[in-house]
């Protein structure tokens, strides 16, 4: 029979489990339908500017209905929403496989708007927050890992799958892998926080059982929506998105830098690779050193990361770049959930966490095009990446400010 201990232990794997393959399918909904742009339309006949739309579809849904996802899963837990997530992505996939017009590929995306980000960024980074006190950082970064590892796996299998089997079931295999990977996770988080079954959060040491202390203390939703910190925090989160958002350009513009697409491909390989153990490193650091510190090393990373990429092509010491613009682009996995937490504490985490994540979300919908118009207005993608560094500063200027401003004890 298993101790009080055992049992406590067993909640906490299961957390980081399911926690980490909703991290891991995050990359069916982002780099694999990437795949499809080219099969699709040169099979169907659609423009790539009216398919593409599709994919910004998915965000677009999630930013209107996030904050309400968020307030469900304060109130009735996450499991709920990964379980209804993974069958609406799952029929998501399959209708995407049996669409023949524009309006199919948009109200299957509509559909998996819906959920994707409620039930994949949303209830992980709720799950890892809410159950862990110490060493929090760390397995949210282990968890966030777990994207990149999906996305070098995919790379690699998608692409001849498709070409070899047709894009029709190319969707079929991501419905199957979705429903594989998020239907388990759904079933292994835990339904309540640890206080709901008289357990603590890990590492959390107080007592008479106030779980994770000061931190259950925190602002209500109503309280945070009037708090000047929340917008500021926010608009941080938007810069650092759109400047994110440059990666699907990436390559173009290593391209236009004269570098081959052997070159070019491997430089977005290592960025790949080497993601998967920043994030678990930033993730570390801030435990290590705190929020505020962490945001100095990032917004450093960052600095030089964008300093070398505008003052060299060689190919070589592009690699540089490379591995600190992975440390800098692991900063928006980690740091934001954090962040909220210190900011409003943990009272009602859920439902505000589903206010901030907007941000991400709308920085991401926004940047991708702006990129793509500033090369179509001049030609070279350098006056955006001359910018970024401005843009970074004025992030970290933002967050430094919002949290001097922080209302929580």
């Amino acid at each position: 029979m298993k101790t009080q201990s055992e049992k406590t232990n067993q909640y906490y794997y299961l957390v980081v489990a399911g926690a980490f393959m909703l991290m891991m399918s995050v990359a069916l909904g982002t780099v694999c339908l990437s795949f499809f742009v080219k099969p699709v339309t040169d099979d169907l006949g659609f423009e790539r500017g009216a398919f593409t739309f599709y994919y910004s579809l998915i965000f677009l849904v999630g930013i209107i209905v996030t904050p309400f996802m968020g307030k469900y899963i304060q109130k009735n837990g996450a499991r709920q929403i990964v379980i209804a997530g993974s069958l609406a992505g799952g029929l998501a996939f399959f209708l995407f496989s049996r669409a023949q017009t524009l309006l199919a590929f948009y109200a299957a995306s509509a559909l998996y708007g819906l959920f994707f980000n409620a039930s994949t960024f949303l209830a992980g980074s709720i799950a890892v927050n809410t159950w862990f006190f110490k060493r929090r950082g760390f397995v949210l970064g282990l968890a966030m890992s777990s994207s990149g590892l999906s996305t070098a796996i995919f790379s690699y299998i998608l692409p001849p799958f498709i070409s070899q089997h047709g894009w029709q079931r190319g969707y079929l295999l991501l419905s199957i892998c979705w429903i594989a990977l998020t239907l388990p996770a759904g079933l292994l988080l835990i339904k309540r926080p640890p206080d709901y079954y008289g357990m603590k959060a890990y590492g959390d040491d107080s007592s008479q059982g106030q779980s994770m202390s000061n931190e259950r203390q925190g602002l209500s939703y109503a309280e945070a929506l009037k708090s000047p910190s929340l917008y500021l925090f926010m608009f941080s989160l938007l810069f650092t998105s759109l400047i994110i958002s440059n990666l699907q350009h990436l390559p173009s513009y290593f391209a236009a830098e004269g570098l081959t697409e052997l070159q070019f491909g491997s430089l977005m390989s290592t960025l790949s690779i080497v993601l998967i153990f920043v994030k678990i490193a930033s993730g570390a650091l801030a435990d290590r050193i705190g929020l505020i510190r962490s945001y100095f090393v990032f917004l450093a990373a960052g600095l030089i990361s964008y300093i070398v990429l505008l003052s060299t092509s060689r190919f070589e010491i592009l690699f540089i770049s490379i591995f600190f613009m992975a440390f800098y682009n692991a900063s928006i996995s980690i740091m934001p959930s954090l962040t909220t937490i210190r900011l409003f504490g943990q009272k009602e985490f859920s439902a505000i966490w589903g206010v901030v994540s907007m941000a991400g979300a709308l920085g991401q919908v926004i940047g991708t095009p702006v990129w793509g118009l500033v090369y179509d207005k001049t030609g070279t993608y350098r006056p955006a990446f001359m910018l970024v560094p401005l843009v970074m500063t004025a992030s970290f200027i933002l967050i430094l400010v919002a949290l001097k401003r922080k209302t929580t004890p």
